[in-house]
């Protein structure tokens, strides 16, 4: 992995290919396959009135290979199903999408090439980002001190640990139940970070409450049935512990797990240039303090994660160094967008996504340790599926083809999105059930034209500050 990524550093030096690495990160629904499907289209098809970029014109040459440890983003696959009036299949694993792309300024016959690689991630994966450079003893001892420590916030995990210690032998299906019945309360209470993250997205679809301990009894908690793990006391680790030899059987299962789910997200995410978080605040709003709770843990452990990358061993911090020295290869910026702009009114609505998103993040961006560009909260449908309309009565209203009626188009009116969250739980409580957060679903209109890219809600915005990270141009910002 290192070698080929030197050679490719030193191919994309000699030939003067800029490449720019892209993480998009965002939990279940917040739009990750929708945003790089239209993203792509529209830079593989680039039509500077429907897609201004401060008169830049982009002409793709092509998909580019992929580290050969990620498998490609299935990019024909989602387009051909928006093209068909569908969302793509959810995103059950990190995966990647490479173009190489030509960008010149319209006066200009100067061309920059460009490798642009995205990197799709689902939100749940950051959670096993805790286990780098840390032994199966040291994750343990990192959960223990995290969770259960002084500072430690769950009760839960602490109760956990009791009942490991209290059991009367080194059972190691008892010790996996016990594990499981933990992870299925983190679950049933939203936690959006889980470990492995294997458990989450493995599971088909969303669980009910009554499928929750059913569900987690029987899944594995690793790579599969045969290699599982959970993490174990300190004293477990003691030659002289009855559970030494289990302790021994998870270390070996945890590293596997860590070499193949793991590590190869680890080595991407440190040649990483911009971090792009998707966060759907409408569903937010619609779901209640529980969603808000999960998202914004998720986001600032992404911001965490990306912006303060670790170099957990001497091989990887030399070669980061050598990477920041020679190719100049860092986190640029990080980049929140607020998904599902057309879901809202036009006009303040929309502009509220933003404040929210970034009320959501409170302080999280400023810490952010980056290199160059900084940060920046926008608003945006990668895919618009509504227009503005008025009712009956001669007010705005939404036009579009909802969920709930798919053959056909509708006309209805949605709540304004509030500047502010709720101040409390019970004032939330009460909006939801006064309807004051409604944001119907919708669904893409069908398109029979094969390669017209969809329409959008200022996708253009975001990519222009991801490909301002390659280009270096201030007058971009």
């Amino acid at each position: 992995m290192g070698n080929r990524t030197i050679f490719r550093f030193m191919l994309d030096k000699l030939t003067g290919r800029k490449r720019l690495r892209v993480a998009v990160v965002g939990t279940r629904n917040s739009g990750k396959s929708v945003f790089l499907a239209s993203l792509a289209n529209h830079l593989m098809a680039h039509d500077p009135e429907r897609f201004p970029l401060l008169g830049w014109h982009v002409a793709c040459e092509g998909e580019a290979p992929v580290p050969d440890v990620l498998p490609r983003y299935d990019y024909l696959a989602a387009r051909n199903a928006l093209r068909k009036g569908r969302w793509p299949a959810k995103t059950k694993d990190a995966s990647v999408l490479a173009l190489d792309l030509a960008l010149r300024r319209r006066d200009s016959s100067k061309k920059h090439h460009i490798r642009l690689e995205i990197l799709d991630i689902p939100g749940e994966r950051i959670a096993d980002f805790s286990m780098e450079g840390r032994s199966f003893r040291e994750w343990s001892s990192w959960m223990e001190e995290s969770l259960a420590g002084p500072l430690g916030i769950s009760e839960e995990y602490r109760a956990y640990l009791a009942a490991v210690r209290n059991l009367p032998s080194p059972d190691e299906d008892a010790l996996l139940g016990l594990y499981r019945s933990f992870i299925a309360g983190e679950y049933a209470a939203y936690s959006p970070l889980i470990v492995p993250a294997s458990v989450k997205l493995g599971l088909a679809k969303p669980l009910e409450k009554d499928e929750i301990s059913s569900t987690f009894a029987s899944i594995p908690v690793g790579l599969d049935a045969e290699h599982q793990f959970a993490p174990l006391p300190r004293e477990c680790f003691s030659t002289s512990s009855p559970m030494h030899a289990l302790a021994k059987k998870f270390a070996h299962a945890y590293t596997l797990y860590r070499k193949r789910m793991v590590e190869p997200l680890m080595d991407w995410r440190r040649e990483a240039n911009v971090l792009v978080c998707l966060a759907d605040i409408p569903a937010i709003l619609r779901n209640g303090p529980h969603a808000w709770d999960g998202e914004r843990t998720l986001l600032h452990a992404a911001l965490d994660v990306f912006g303060h990358a670790r170099s957990p061993s001497p091989a990887a911090r030399l070669h980061g160094w050598l990477a920041n020295v020679l190719w100049r290869t860092h986190i640029d910026a990080a980049y929140v967008v607020a998904t599902k702009a057309d879901t809202v009114p036009e006009g303040a609505s929309r502009e509220h996504l933003s404040i929210l998103a970034g009320k959501l993040l409170g302080n999280a961006l400023v810490n952010l340790d980056l290199a160059a560009s900084g940060t920046e909260i926008l608003a945006c449908a990668a895919v618009c599926t509504t227009s503005g309309a008025t009712d009956g009565d001669g007010k705005p209203a939404l036009e579009g083809v909802l969920e709930t009626d798919p053959g056909n188009i509708s006309r209805y009116r949605v709540p304004e999105v509030p500047p502010s969250w709720p101040a409390s739980a019970a004032e939330w409580q009460k909006k939801i059930a006064e309807h004051a957060f409604d944001y119907p679903r919708t669904v893409p209109a069908f398109d029979e034209r094969m390669g017209n890219a969809p329409d959008h809600i200022g996708l253009h915005d975001v990519a222009l500050r991801i490909l301002s990270a390659a280009l270096k141009l201030e007058e971009t910002r």
